[in-house]
């Protein structure tokens, strides 16, 4: 596949997209079919002449009877693909499914169809069970739950397609031949074919590929779609690792049979059989929530809440058109608000949309009132609109999600037979449900979505934004209900090894169990770079990386106030503090012009101090400072400084703010959008187990619940995490928020050479490199907590990146700050000295011309050739007079570096550009020349 990153991800969803509009179109097609005459006569239905269904037994069994194929194919498609591969095992369900429509197509009897409808289920079931797993698996965690919804969108598209050709086909010939219902049902196949010719095309899975023998495969598919091709991306290697970590795994989980998993025998404390109930339950209630009903039913709906039938017909398409375009919420809401809370609520939404449907149907047909009939059938647009946005994806995404690599396959298709009997069941009920009660039918969907709320409140514990891992832990209590479930897990996260990678790549619950549940730590280098340990206020890149992508999204402007994002600031008026002049840029630099404890200041403030029991102080006044003495050395700090003193609690309000504008919790925001994605697995906000951390000993703050102060200080993390997250930073310190230069200084420091930045600590120094007075800029971030320190140093100029986590005795920090600040630049600038001479330096000349130029390596700034004669012309640009401050030349300085250099039609004469091939440079071109010059 040519394709690579999000082109990958795209091709992907388009060929997934392919498979799921056919599950659609064929689960929409048969609305159509059951109210046409001549079906009705030819299957024994009821009155063909009037289009009348008398037989609602049978005409629901027709429709059903497909769903115990789609049970049948579901487990089938689900084992199929763990032995031949996802790609397949779509194919070889494409041929049951071409095979089943032609024979729906040309069937002459009610026994014909409904053996026909087993076999095109087996093939949707298939179809169905594998689609959703291959398209995780390639496009990655991070996009699951935004592709699933894009399907969804698609599946819809099917059911619309469907219906609208079926509509039309309604007034050929009055809608009396065979053609309005045979057609549609042949007219899907093309959809097969093409879904099953194009995805043999595809990349399988790289699970698959990786599990079983075909590792260099697996892996440069990885490389793909997450690093545009690059195998050795830190992204792909921590995937890699993770799968092989998972496949090791695998004899483990053979015994996992269908049966094992619907029993949990075997499983332990995995407990296998909940989460199978978990996601067939889930689907089932889908089913009954009202959404088959209205799409397998809907112009039966319309007509009991007081359409004609023709109505009903338009009606009906519209209503399929207006839930596609609705699917599209779902991407927006899936991964944002979490599982839980979008089903819960869509559930209270779509009840009370049934109790209305229901109430006013029954007034319109009590008392023949178009008008009432209208504002019923409304509340069918309202469902839909309703369940895009929350209970059509979760349902899903969710099997996908809660079972472990090893029988995620299988896991999945237990979410497609719950989908068939929900279906099936509803399909067979609806047509005497609505036939014997009629608008009363409405409340049957109505309390089964109150039911649904009650059933995800107790047991559907929340599992966005969690790894494979941490499902594990989630599922180990015994309890079922989420409130002890969610209780054991944090008690597990502190006493079990794998949980978040800490100790090694892959682990899970059930490893850990077969070694006892104790695992040692070797002292290797490997457990080194792995062990957790607090990062103290190096969290502040991680919120500052938060507040600069919702400042991209356009949610937060650094110019403005904190107040706009944190109105609480000002709701109590008491306090001193100038809130609304404080804003979000200053806070970012960690001078916000408050005090570090300003909540104690604003404690103070209610009343005086006597009003808290504390005796009365004097307030200290920039007056009452004493004056300072400017000399070599400074004496003190005068009271204007206030303005620069840093403060934590800058970035505890930044935290608070990211939660305001996205609707998130601080944590939760910063796992989703940036820890999962850049592959940071070991990285949380929860104390990880002790046996994965380096805990010193004697006094230390390992466990410390910060509170609100976990945007300041809270994560946990490895070098092996911090490097390649500091290394991201350096390759797209622009790109973050496009027109913000992260690595700019953002306010003055009290030294000559030091500023300060989101929120680095910036450093321009000259005396570390031997050879010239260049200086290098350096960004650091240090911070500490009782027993650790932690420091980031990133050097763009030489594009290096260092983390320092330490532990216990930070006796060692200061040598070896030195061995980096000095020994380490200064061999880097060798390397990359050389580097410029090997690469870049020697005589380059042009056969058309009787001039050459030679280039040469130095540190020094310097300029040796011939002379060349300009035409100079006045640019008015004024130099000012050189002005000695001590033995900084401050004006001349600048004047050199910032003074634009002289351009000859349009071209600067300073502009030189180099061609490599092969890595060495080949040639030159002296822009303003007009000349390309070759390397001798």
């Amino acid at each position: 596949m040519p394709f690579y990153g999000k082109y990958a991800v795209a091709a992907v969803c388009l060929v997934g997209g392919l498979g799921i509009f056919f599950e659609g179109y064929d689960q929409g097609v048969m609305s159509g079919v059951n109210i046409s005459p001549s079906y009705i006569d030819l299957m024994d239905l009821g009155d063909g002449t009037t289009g009348t269904v008398t037989k609602t037994e049978k005409e629901g069994g027709i429709v059903a009877v497909y769903y115990l194929g789609t049970i049948i194919g579901a487990l089938a498609g689900g084992a199929l693909s763990d032995r031949i591969g996802r790609n397949y095992a779509v194919v070889c369900a494409g041929f049951f499914g071409l095979l089943g429509q032609s024979l729906q197509a040309a069937a002459q009897n009610a026994a014909w169809m409904i053996c026909a409808r087993i076999i095109a289920g087996i093939g949707t079931g298939g179809i169905a069970a594998v689609i959703p797993v291959w398209g995780s698996e390639l496009v990655g965690h991070d996009a699951r739950g935004m592709v699933m919804a894009f399907q969804m969108v698609v599946n819809f598209s099917g059911i619309s397609a469907s219906y609208w050709l079926e509509y039309l086909l309604s007034f050929r010939d009055g809608g009396k031949t065979q053609v309005r219902w045979r057609f549609p049902l042949a007219f899907q196949m093309i959809f097969l074919v093409a879904l099953m010719t194009i995805i043999s095309f595809m990349p399988e899975s790289p699970r698959y590929d990786i599990g079983n023998g075909k590792r260099s495969r697996g892996r440069q598919t990885l490389a793909n779609f997450r690093a545009q091709g690059d195998i050795n991306d830190p992204l792909v290697v921590t995937e890699y690792e993770e799968i092989i970590a998972a496949v090791e795994l695998e004899s483990k989980y053979e015994a996992f049979t269908y049966w094992h998993m619907v029993t949990g025998h075997k499983s332990g404390d995995l407990h296998l059989g909940r989460r199978t109930f978990l996601a067939a339950w889930l689907q089932v209630m889908q089913a009954w929530t009202g959404v088959t009903s209205v799409v397998v039913y809907a112009p039966t709906l319309f007509r009991t809440a007081g359409f004609s039938a023709h109505k009903s017909d338009l009606l009906t398409g519209i209503q399929n058109m207006v839930t596609m375009v609705c699917c599209i919420l779902a991407i927006f809401t899936i991964d944002r608000f979490g599982r839980r809370k979008v089903l819960m609520t869509g559930g209270v939404g779509q009840s009370l949309c049934f109790f209305l449907l229901g109430a006013l149907s029954k007034v319109a047909a009590d008392k023949n009132s178009a008008s009432i009939g209208a504002a019923a059938g409304s509340f069918i647009f309202i469902y839909d609109f309703v369940f895009a946005a929350t209970w059509l994806s979760v349902p899903w995404v969710y099997p996908t999600e809660i079972f472990p690599l090893v029988i995620r396959a299988k896991g999945n298709a237990f979410g497609i037979v719950g989908w068939s009997i929900g279906c099936g069941t509803v399909s067979l009920a609806a047509p005497n449900m609505f036939g014997a009660l009629g608008p009363n039918a409405f409340y049957i969907h109505a309390v089964f979505n109150l039911f649904a709320v009650g059933i995800v409140y107790c047991f559907y514990p929340e599992v966005a934004c969690r790894t494979l891992e941490e499902i594990d832990l989630l599922f180990a209590s015994p309890s079922p209900f989420v409130w002890e479930t969610e209780k054991r897990f944090q008690e597990l996260k502190l006493e079990h090894v794998g949980l978040v990678h800490g100790g090694g790549i892959g682990k899970s619950l059930a490893d850990e169990e077969a070694k006892g549940g104790v695992v040692t730590m070797e002292a290797s280098l490997e457990q080194l770079v792995n062990c957790l340990r607090p990062v103290a206020s190096n969290t502040k890149i991680f919120t500052a990386m938060a507040i600069l992508q919702q400042h991209a999204q356009g949610k937060i402007d650094l110019g403005s106030p904190i107040t706009q994002y944190v109105p609480d600031l000002t709701s109590s008026g008491h306090s001193q503090i100038e809130w609304n002049r404080i804003s979000v840029r200053s806070l970012m630099s960690q001078f916000g012009g408050l005090q570090d404890n300003y909540a104690q200041e604003d404690l103070l403030a209610v009343g005086g101090a006597s009003a808290v029991g504390l005796p009365p102080v004097s307030v200290a006044t920039a007056e009452s400072l004493p004056a300072c003495e400017l000399s070599s050395t400074l004496i003190c700090t005068p009271a204007g400084l206030l303005d620069n003193l840093a403060t934590n609690a800058g970035y505890d309000l930044l935290g608070l703010a990211i939660e305001n504008v996205t609707s998130t919790a601080y944590e939760e925001y910063v796992t989703c959008n940036i820890l999962k994605p850049l592959g940071l697995n070991a990285t949380t906000f929860v104390a990880p187990s002790r046996t994965t951390g380096a805990i010193p000993a004697g006094e230390n703050q390992w466990g410390a619940n910060l509170g609100v102060g976990n945007a300041a200080g809270g994560i946990y993390s490895s070098s092996n995490d911090m490097t390649p997250f500091l290394r991201y930073i350096l390759n797209n310190y622009n790109n973050i928020s496009p027109t913000i230069n992260w690595f700019s200084p953002l306010t003055y420091s009290t030294g000559s050479h030091n500023f300060f930045g989101a929120p680095w600590e910036i450093f321009r120094t000259t005396p570390i490199l031997t050879d010239t007075n260049r200086p290098v800029t350096i960004l650091t971030k240090g911070g500490g907590l009782d027993g650790y320190y932690s420091y980031s140093l990133v050097m763009p100029d030489y594009e290096l990146v260092v983390s320092i986590l330490l532990a216990g005795d930070l006796g060692g920090l200061d040598p070896l700050l030195g061995v980096i600040n000095t020994p380490l630049i200064q061999a880097v600038e060798a390397l990359a000295q050389n580097d410029l001479k090997q690469s870049y330096a020697g005589n380059y000349a042009a056969t058309n011309l009787n001039s050459s130029i030679i280039m040469a390596q130095t540190p020094s700034q310097s300029l040796h050739g011939s002379d060349i004669y300009y035409q100079l012309i006045p640019t008015f640009q004024t130099r000012y007079k050189s002005q000695q401050v001590g033995e900084v030349d401050i004006w001349n300085d600048y004047c050199v570096a910032n003074v634009d250099a002289i351009s000859y039609g349009g071209k600067l004469l300073t502009e030189v550009v180099f061609w490599k091939e092969g890595g060495v440079v080949k040639d030159v071109k002296l822009s303003a020349f007009r000349v390309v010059m070759a390397k001798k």
